[in-house]
C-alpha cells in the first residue's frame, strides 16, 4: 500500500520471486501503454551486431562481460558505438590486443584503437578530379562572374570584437 500524508493512494501485488522490471498496476486499473522517456532501453541488439561481426569480438565480449565489466549496458553501447567509428580490421585488431592483456576499461580499448590507426599508418585515397570539369558551360560562365563582395562579413566581424 502507498501512502501520502495518511491517505492511500493506491495498493500493489507484491510479485512473484524472480520477477524483474515488470510494470506492475494498482488494483483495478490497466498497465499504461506509456513507457517513461528516461528509461533505459536493453542492449541486446547492439550486442547481437558485435557477436555476429567476427569471432574475436564475440570472443573479447565474452571475456569482458565475465570479468570485469560492472557496467555491462554502458560497455556494450560504448563498444558498439567504437565498432560503428572505426573499420572493421582495426576493430579486430584493437579487439584481440585488448583480449591478449585482458583489458576491460573502455578509455583503455579506445586508445589501443587510436594506437592501432597511428601505426597502421592508413591514409585515404586522393579524391578523383575530373577534368572535363574546366570544360563546361556553368564553369566557364562562373569563371566570368564578377567577384564576390565579402566585406560584409569584415565588419561582422570587427562588431563582435570590439
Amino acid at each position: 500500500m502507498i501512502y501520502r500524508n495518511r491517505r492511500l493512494l493506491g495498493r500493489y501485488r507484491i510479485p512473484p520471486d524472480g520477477v524483474k522490471n515488470k510494470r506492475i498496476p494498482p488494483e483495478g486499473q490497466q498497465i499504461s501503454p506509456y513507457m517513461p522517456k528516461n528509461r533505459k532501453k536493453p542492449t541486446t541488439k547492439q550486442e547481437t551486431i558485435l557477436r555476429t561481426a567476427a569471432k574475436q569480438i564475440d570472443d573479447y565480449l565474452t571475456f569482458a562481460l565475465k570479468n570485469g565489466v560492472k557496467q555491462k549496458h554502458r560497455f556494450i553501447r560504448a563498444l558498439h558505438g567504437l565498432y560503428r567509428k572505426v573499420a572493421l580490421e582495426v576493430f579486430i585488431k584493437t579487439v584481440n590486443r585488448a583480449l591478449k592483456y585482458r583489458i576491460t576499461d573502455i578509455k583503455t580499448v579506445e586508445r589501443i584503437a587510436t594506437l592501432q590507426l597511428t601505426a597502421a599508418n592508413l591514409q585515404l585515397p586522393l579524391p578523383h578530379i575530373d577534368r572535363q570539369l574546366e570544360k563546361r558551360d556553368a564553369y566557364i560562365e562562373g569563371y566570368f562572374a564578377d567577384e564576390v563582395d565579402l566585406s560584409v562579413y569584415d565588419k561582422t566581424q570587427e562588431d563582435d570584437d570590439g
